[in-house]
């Protein structure tokens, strides 16, 4: 048993007073005279025995109400702890800091409340008491055994992070440092503090079962609305110098009420925009910002939209980059076309390289956005393979066979990029009967769109049996079977099931077969991505030609780190989930620099802490109770004040001290009245 507060033990010294006034009886005796005594001395023994028990029960009686009153008024509990005690057994401690945790609760930011009430708990325990505090980092470093001391050093450290975890992977991490620190598995019945706001998206199961005792604390958001970006996109992935492209902007209202005229800030390179938005109450709400570049290079920016409650996610950082030219590779094969380099040489936007398929080598691949292959009708496996290197490293690739193709070559490729395989040449129904208008490919090549096609017609083609179901239709011929395939790796793979010699037709001279080439053109750029969620993406491309010896650095105003990297494929990729010192990396722009500003990384926290929606104090219980021994489910909130040393207090306990003072008082009463 221990007690809340033993100081009020010191009131068990009272007892003395009782003992002092039985040992001492004060009372002046009368004296009566009688001529005889030889009846009355017996009399008189026997009734002094008597009182003498009577005054000893009514003592004890006395002390033991007095007792039960003290022990009552200073709080007993039992603790897990007196059932299986063992030196240097630790309390756990896991407190969620995830950017949930911003939201106002009835003493300010939840997290802070959390910290408040865990330094209470740490301070209401014995001083030789081992601590484990974890937060939502879950490193080695968090697994060591703090004393009194350091534990609440720890918690004074605890600040806001982009990390978020759900309660198995919390659970599952505490269960092997336990075994770590007691391989033995001696400790039983370990205590468990879990201090969270218990968002409904970080789980609503446990897969594994434990030994903890668990002690929930739920802490409650006096408002769950957030207004937060979701995410951007531009219309088209390419951005080039002197043309518009408008940036689309997901917004989320996860409020009740409908918003008019919400400010969202625009902050680019080039320019810088305010435009006012009606957001309808919880829903996904989308609008657009026209950016047009006037110079080339890389380019930052964020939106930023106001909100009073959540506001890591109030900001939304992204990058891309203004180029001059795509690197496009043609390799000729027997039945070239020799129309496919005229169109890309009509553009200067196209950097054109032509050369034999024979010849195609390693150093080929440097820097190259876009691979086309023109009439090849073999594609020998050093081709093949050098083709699977360049897709890996983002480049795009278009197929575009000859008249004499062989198959089992092709199909080999084209299976392991799981695209249909390619079968005999038929002529039956070759004319091209739809157009995938929906996808990207296509957006704004048309004024509108037409049911009734009059494309070009094409004399024969490759038919495709089947397979490929990952790949993307293009364009559909009218006996069902793909003449246009795509398919998106770390490139674009791009394959055309017929061929452009003139045996197969006049695709060639049409507008169409132009068009088809300039998009697979544009869209082939390697860029490094938009942005990149903190935590989620591990590796980063960067596509500029580094030597061997050159390290890149991840730089802004406020830090500058060393990732670590690796090139494959003539492209160099840092690891942003392996940064020494990753927990210093916050959302933003960052520079990425060699001997030069080599790219930008733009650097957004996860969106998913930003949906506040959370479990109950019953579905906690259910959670819990389950999968361990609850203790209680403790709640803070405007509604719900508790003290958090009182969690380890049995219910009750001092109201059954009260009724044994009672039942004592009882007794005394009756010896006084009754004993005779």
């Amino acid at each position: 048993m221990k007690f809340l507060y033993p100081q009020v033990l010191w009131g068990l010294t009272v007892l003395l007073i009782p003992i002092i006034i039985h040992l001492f009886n004060f009372k002046r005796y009368k004296t009566l005279y009688f001529s005889s005594l030889q009846f009355i001395k017996k009399v008189d023994q026997e009734a002094k025995s008597t009182k003498q028990l009577k005054r000893w029960l009514i003592l004890l009686s006395r002390l033991l109400a007095l007792s039960a009153l003290i022990i009552a008024f200073a709080q007993p509990y039992w603790s897990n702890d007196d059932k299986s005690t063992l030196p240097g057994r630790p309390i756990l401690i896991h407190v969620d800091n995830s950017f949930s945790m911003q939201a106002q609760g009835y003493e300010g930011e939840l997290l802070s409340m959390a910290k408040e009430k865990i330094r209470n708990v740490i301070q209401s325990l014995p001083n030789n008491q081992l601590f484990i505090i974890s937060t939502n980092a879950l490193t080695g470093r968090e697994e060591q055994l703090l004393n009194k001391a350091d534990a609440f050093e720890k918690v004074d450290q605890i600040d806001f992070s982009g990390l978020s975890k759900r309660i198995d992977q919390v659970i599952s991490w505490q269960k092997q440092t336990i075994r770590k620190h007691d391989p033995e598995e001696k400790w039983l019945n370990v205590e468990n503090y879990i201090f969270s706001d218990f968002q409904r998206i970080n789980g609503t199961s446990l897969s594994d079962s434990t030994d903890f005792n668990f002690t929930p604390v739920l802490l409650h958001a006096e408002n769950t609305e957030n207004l937060f970006i979701d995410s951007l996109w531009f219309d088209e992935p390419i951005n080039r110098i002197g043309r518009s492209n408008r940036l689309n902007i997901s917004i989320q209202n996860n409020s009740d009420q409908d918003l008019t005229n919400v400010e969202l800030e625009f902050s680019g390179d080039e320019e810088n925009k305010v435009l006012f938005v009606d957001l309808p109450a919880r829903i996904k709400t989308k609008t657009a910002i026209t950016v047009t570049n006037k110079k080339d290079g890389l380019k930052s920016g964020s939106v930023r939209i106001a909100d009073q409650n959540i506001y890591f996610d109030d900001a939304f950082y992204y990058s891309y980059v203004t180029e001059k030219q795509v690197n496009v590779l043609i390799l000729n094969g027997e039945d070239a076309s020799e129309n496919v380099p005229l169109i890309y040489s009509l553009d200067q936007y196209y950097n054109l390289v032509q050369i034999d398929y024979l010849s195609f080598t390693r150093e080929n691949l440097k820097e190259k956005d876009l691979i086309v292959l023109n009439g090849i009708n073999k594609l020998p496996s050093g081709v093949s393979n050098l083709l699977d290197d360049a897709i890996k490293s983002g480049t795009s690739v278009g197929i575009f066979p000859g008249r004499s193709p062989d198959i089992a070559d092709f199909n080999l490729f084209l299976s392991k990029h799981k695209l249909p395989s390619m079968g005999s040449a038929i002529t039956a129904g070759n004319r091209i009967d739809q157009l995938n208008y929906d996808d990207p490919f296509f957006e704004g090549v048309f004024d509108k769109r037409s049911e009734k096609l009059n494309l070009p017609g094409i004399s024969r083609t490759f038919i495709a049996p089947g397979g490929g179901s990952s790949s993307n239709t293009l364009i559909k011929l009218v006996n069902g079977t793909p003449l246009l395939v795509n398919r998106k790796e770390t490139g674009n793979i791009y394959m055309f099931y017929s061929s452009l010699h003139p045996e197969f037709g006049n695709f060639v001279k049409d507008a169409l077969c132009s068009t088809i080439f300039l998009r697979i053109g544009e869209r082939s750029k390697r860029l490094q991505p938009m942005y990149v969620e903190l935590g989620k993406q591990s590796t980063y491309p960067v596509y500029s030609d580094l030597g061997a010896d050159q390290t890149i650095k991840i730089k802004n105003d406020q830090l500058s780190l060393i990732p670590q990297q690796s090139s494959l494929n003539q492209v160099t990729y840092i690891q942003l989930n392996q940064i020494n010192g990753i927990e210093e990396l916050k959302a933003g722009n960052y520079q990425l620099i060699s001997d030069r500003p080599v790219g930008v990384v733009s650097l957004n926290y996860s969106r998913k802490e930003s949906q506040l929606d959370a479990l109950d104090k019953g579905e906690i219980e259910s959670l819990f109770g389950s999968n361990g021994n609850l203790t209680s489910v403790k709640e803070i909130s405007s509604k719900n004040q508790f003290d958090p040393s009182e969690m380890k207090k049995a219910s009750g306990a001092w109201r059954l001290f009260i009724v044994l003072a009672l039942i004592f008082v009882a007794i005394e009463m009756l010896l006084i009245r009754f004993l005779k």
